[in-house]
């Protein structure tokens, strides 16, 4: 083995599951609660992270960034692929670094691998809405600065936006141009050209915290909170056409108007043009508890009147996410009291007929000591959820933690959870996307450099790091055999223990000069261009790969039976 370098191939079957590349260098999603995926580093800190799926099993994240300077917040992006790979420029690459401060991003697909970013900006010394195009290779797409898409004075807030199938996007916030906070939508097309009303169109007054999601016709159902009752907030919805036209009852149709406060809402689209709708809800007493309501496409509440109670348990229940379950109904997870003072994450899971499906009152995903918050939750495309969240059972500093739990409400990892990221100091505001497969990327705000970071990490549905390579260890000489030989010892993929992803084989690859593949290949020595191929590393065989713009030859030594690895899962702690 030539010390300059050697990867591995782990083989399940005829399927490449891991590539390590020389010296270490990690192609793909490493192992471990400690090694993370940096999204961005740079100086100053970055905040505010969210994502979305690229449509090819990575992530699209965008956040607000200080690296030039405290008092001048803009917006970056970066795109990262299926395999762990950041896709864009180092740190990200700029979608907004107008004047004074843009801050609070929100994506929306653009349906070609790429997204709209929306946020709050502040260069016209109010808060006003911008949004900018960004290709799927990182490329804006609109003026540098970024298009308007609500000037008007007063301050706009809490911009949501959905893709209007066209690869344009519609987007709703609240503001204070009449005086009270009024909700309000707008929509701007591929091209970046706002659609409707300038200003936006008037969804109702006193709205404020919208929550939007697609009709399926180009059009979107907003869900607000509504303060139209006076002291009291309750929940109502609108639906609005491609065209921008209320489809239901002027000012919304009322989803929840029971006694005390409703909201804010989250929403998922029901598959057929309606929607269902989940809030915290204080109608029973001083303490809060989760409700939900579905709005069919003609505006009319299919469940309860005032919503189907998810949990009423003792203490406080609020923050409610919600992910679709694919059949017409939804996965609630949200922040729980119920054992006390320290805060822990339940689910439950409401079907298209209002019909609670799992235990009463929702299912433990974490109860660990310290304090579980702010989760955040994906559909893992068979009903089921994974749901991170920050996690406090340390003691000393935050982390990150996650959960899967099935249709069927079975926990199906690690009991309360597997850890995401346990790197010194402070990690928080988790977000999570899903690739349809049950793959799901992780991403939050983490402060293990001294300043906030962005880092990622993603996970496959076995609870395993995406795409577990190998990884070597260490290449040693093998003492008085006169060069002959080196010692070469790795760590296995993740998933050599996993029965129905069992990896039979590693293929080890040496790294040749490239003056001697050339010849040898010139002198026909086969080329392997498949990864099944690459998996056997049969000697006399060549491969070529690349890093960055090097061009590197590999030459096969063999195969050896794999063995249990020694990773670094996610455990309960």
């Amino acid at each position: 083995m030539n010390r300059s370098g050697a990867f591995l191939f782990a083989c399940a079957g005829m399927i490449v599951l891991a590539m390590l590349l020389p010296n270490g260098a990690a192609a793909a999603w490493p192992g471990g609660s400690l090694a993370n995926v940096p999204l961005c580093t740079a100086t100053g800190d970055q905040s505010g992270a969210v994502s979305i799926p690229d449509g090819a099993g990575g992530a699209i994240v965008a956040w607000w960034d200080l690296r030039n300077g405290e008092s001048n917040a803009d917006i970056y992006a970066q795109r990262i692929s299926a395999a762990g790979v950041a896709q864009w420029a180092t740190d990200g690459v700029p979608v907004c670094t107008a004047a004074s401060s843009q801050v609070y991003p929100k994506l929306v697909a653009d349906g070609a691998g790429g997204a709209i970013v929306t946020w709050q900006d502040y260069r016209s010394g109010t808060v006003d809405i911008y949004a900018q195009r960004i290709s799927a290779d990182g490329a804006v797409q609109w003026p540098s600065s970024g298009v308007a898409v609500c000037t008007v004075a007063g301050g706009e807030y809490d911009v949501v936006g959905v893709s209007d199938g066209a690869g344009g996007a519609i987007i709703a916030w609240w503001d204070f141009r009449n005086g009270g906070g009024d909700a309000f939508v707008q929509r701007i097309s591929a091209a970046g050209a706002v659609q409707w009303t300038a200003g936006g169109v008037l969804l109702a007054a006193n709205g404020r915290a919208p929550a939007i999601v697609t009709d399926g016709a180009g059009g979107a159902i907003v869900a607000w909170q509504d303060y139209r009752s006076g002291f009291y907030s309750d929940v109502y919805a609108q639906r609005i056409s491609a065209g921008g036209l209320a489809q239901w009852a002027t000012n919304g149709v009322a989803i929840s108007a029971a006694d005390a406060n409703q909201g804010p809402p989250s929403v998922v689209a029901d598959g057929a043009g309606g929607a269902v709708v989940a809030w915290a809800d204080s109608r029973t007493s001083a303490y809060w508890d989760i409700y939900a309501q579905k709005v069919s496409s003609s505006g009319v509440v299919q469940w309860t009147v005032d919503g189907v109670a998810l949990c009423t348990a003792s203490g406080q229940q609020y923050y409610p996410v919600m992910a679709a379950d694919g059949a017409g109904g939804g996965i609630v997870a949200w922040e729980d009291a119920r054992n006390g003072s320290s805060l822990d994450i339940y689910a439950q899971r409401i079907s298209t007929n209002g019909v609670v499906q799992w235990t009463t009152d929702g299912v433990e995903i974490c109860t660990f000591e310290g304090a579980q918050a702010s989760a955040a939750i994906a559909a893992d495309g068979a009903g089921g959820a994974a749901i991170a969240w920050v996690d406090g059972r340390a003691g000393t500093a935050d982390d990150i933690y996650i959960q899967k739990i099935s249709a069927g409400g079975a926990i199906q990892w690690p009991v309360n959870g597997g850890a995401v990221c346990t790197a010194a100091n402070y990690q928080g505001v988790p977000d999570i996307v899903a690739n349809g497969t049950g793959d799901v990327i992780v991403t939050w705000i983490d402060l293990r450099n001294g300043n906030v970071d962005i880092y990622a990490h993603g996970f496959d549905s076995q609870g395993s790091s995406l795409y577990p390579m190998p990884r070597i260890t260490s290449i040693r000489d093998i003492p008085n055999d006169q060069g002959g030989k080196v010692r070469v010892t790795w760590i296995g993929s993740s998933r050599d223990g996993l029965p129905a992803l069992e990896i039979s084989l590693y293929g080890i690859w040496r790294q040749a000069s490239v003056a001697a593949a050339r010849a040898a290949l010139a002198a026909g020595a086969p080329l392997s261009r498949e990864d099944r191929q690459a998996i056997l590393a049969q000697p006399g065989v060549f491969r070529i790969t690349s890093e960055g713009d090097k061009t590197l030859y590999w030459e096969g030594v063999g195969t050896v039976a794999a063995r249990v690895p020694d990773l670094d899962l996610p455990t309960s702690g």
